[in-house]
């Protein structure tokens, strides 16, 4: 069945990508939203050119306006939010519900969830699918863990590592990081106990010769709670590599600072401070590298790693955001509700989109 697919930031960094990924397809009706017609015309005009059996067309759409949502969400099966506004996804959610429309968002401020549970009822009753935390961070995590674990014989270790270019669209994009800094606690599966981490958690990876040995520190994941019953695991954590000594050490501390004054004031100055600091750097394409490692017992050392790379991380997060999409389409995602990609999501289908899409997929095993 062919979905009329509405993109929410359809011209942005995540949004022309995920748009791109469709219209190749061909086999939906895509609509770009956003509020500057002129940049969603020519990117409409560009693919088109591409792809011109796809049917793409515009939509204005401000986030912020119910009557604008309203109009945009008339018709359409399915709203992707790749747009940052994690404070209108509540006004989002309530207007999806009255148009009937299932919605997908690539958030990942953790209160996000919580704006949308608030419509869990009325979902399940009209049959809605809400799946909130897509693309690669955070919505490839646990996949990612499920399969190294999949690859040796009882895992009692579960870990994700990742890397990230500090390399962003614009500084709302950042917000939701400082959003993280000043209002969550990252936890640690510590011997069968989730605990909250410590400053002194900070192990080191060796990423590959794009991003070297770094530092990386704990991130609060709730996708992954839950992981040690599932699968049977003791030790479990996901971790984030330093972006440069000046963000991670002045910037970061400067919002903690800041976050006891006012979170609001922490977001805005510390994510205006990063993303121009950035602009400095030689660092213009936003490389991604993901490491997930799952370990058995000590008589038992199997290690699987899996490593995932890739040159943008717009465009993973759009594919992996493709590859959620195949899955609802072709309908082995049925359960209405609030969900998060990472525990909705197939593994397994995940990393075979993934690799049709060409993704750099790497599996070790010893």
């Amino acid at each position: 069945m062919i979905k009329n697919v509405l993109i929410i930031g359809g011209y942005g960094g995540v949004g022309k990508n995920l748009v791109e990924l469709l219209a190749e397809e061909g086999l939906h009706n895509i609509f770009i939203g956003g509020r500057n017609r002129e940049k969603g015309e020519a990117l409409r005009n560009k693919l088109l050119k591409k792809y011109p059996q796809a049917n793409i067309q515009f939509k204005e759409v401000d986030a912020c306006s119910a009557r604008s949502l309203h109009a945009a969400m008339d018709g359409i099966n399915l709203a992707v939010v790749t747009a940052t506004v994690p404070d209108y996804m509540e006004e989002i959610a309530r207007v999806a519900i009255q148009q009937k429309v299932d919605l997908m968002d690539i958030l990942v401020r953790e209160d996000v969830a919580g704006q949308l549970k608030k419509y869990e009822q009325e979902a399940k009753e009209d049959g809605r699918i809400f799946i909130t935390q897509g693309g690669f961070h955070p919505g490839m995590i646990l996949p990612m863990m499920k399969v190294a674990c999949s690859e040796i014989e009882e895992p009692k270790e579960a870990y994700v590592y990742m890397a990230m270019a500090p390399v962003f669209d614009n500084a709302e994009s950042l917000k939701e990081i400082f959003y993280e800094v000043n209002r969550t606690k990252p936890l640690l599966l510590s011997e069968g106990m989730w605990i909250k981490a410590k400053y002194t958690d900070t192990p080191s990876m060796e990423f590959s010769s794009d991003f070297g040995k770094k530092a990386c520190y704990p991130l609060n994941m709730p996708e992954i709670y839950g992981i040690d019953k599932e699968l049977g695991l003791k030790n479990a954590g996901t971790y984030v590599a330093g972006f440069h000594w000046f963000i991670d050490y002045v910037v970061f501390t400067l919002a903690v600072i800041l976050g006891k004054i006012s979170v609001n004031l922490s977001q805005n100055v510390c994510s205006w401070i990063f993303y121009h600091f950035s602009k400095t750097l030689k660092e213009k394409i936003p490389k991604v590298e993901m490491i997930a490692i799952a370990k058995g017992e000590k008589d038992n050392p199997q290690t699987s790693k899996i490593i995932i790379k890739s040159d943008d991380g717009y465009l993973l997060t759009a594919q992996a955001v493709y590859a959620l999409i195949i899955q609802y389409i072709r309908g082995s995602i049925q359960m209405p509700g609030i969900h998060l990609m990472g525990q909705i999501m197939d593994e397994k289908e995940l990393m075979e989109v993934l690799s049709e899409l060409k993704v750099t997929i790497q599996y070790q095993k010893n």
